[in-house]
C-alpha cells in the first residue's frame, strides 16, 4: 500500500509541475498573441504580425506543454486509482469518486499492469 501511495504522491508532484509549466507557456502565448492582435488592430499585415508574435515557436511550445500535461494527468490518474485500490477501495468506489465509469477504471488499471 505504501508503495502505491508514494508513487501517487510522486506522480501528483510531477503533474503539478506540468500544470505550472503549462501556465507559464500559456501566459507567454497570451502575451505574444496580444502583440499579434495589437499589430493587426493598428493595420499591420497579418504575416508580419504573426512573425512578430513568434507564432510558430509559440504554437509548438504550447502544443508540447499540453501534450506533456495530458500524459502527466494520465500517469497521475492511474497511480491514484492504484493507490485507492491498494487502500481497499473497490473499482466501483473509485469510479464514483472520479465521476467516471467503472469500466474506465478497470481498463486503466489493466493497461497499467501491462506497461
Amino acid at each position: 500500500m505504501a508503495d502505491e501511495t508514494e508513487r501517487a504522491i510522486a506522480d501528483l508532484e510531477a503533474l503539478i509541475g506540468m500544470v505550472d509549466r503549462c501556465v507559464a507557456e500559456l501566459t507567454e502565448a497570451r502575451d505574444l498573441y496580444s502583440i499579434v492582435l495589437t499589430q493587426m488592430q493598428a493595420g499591420g499585415g497579418t504575416s508580419e504580425a504573426l512573425e512578430a508574435g513568434r507564432v510558430s515557436e509559440t504554437r509548438l511550445a504550447v502544443t508540447t506543454a499540453l501534450d506533456e500535461l495530458d500524459r502527466a494527468r494520465q500517469v497521475s490518474r492511474t497511480s491514484l486509482f492504484r493507490a485507492q485500490i491498494a487502500e481497499g477501495s473497490s473499482v466501483p468506489e473509485v469510479a464514483v469518486v472520479w465521476g467516471i465509469s467503472r469500466q474506465l477504471v478497470a481498463r486503466t488499471i489493466a493497461s497499467a499492469a501491462v506497461e
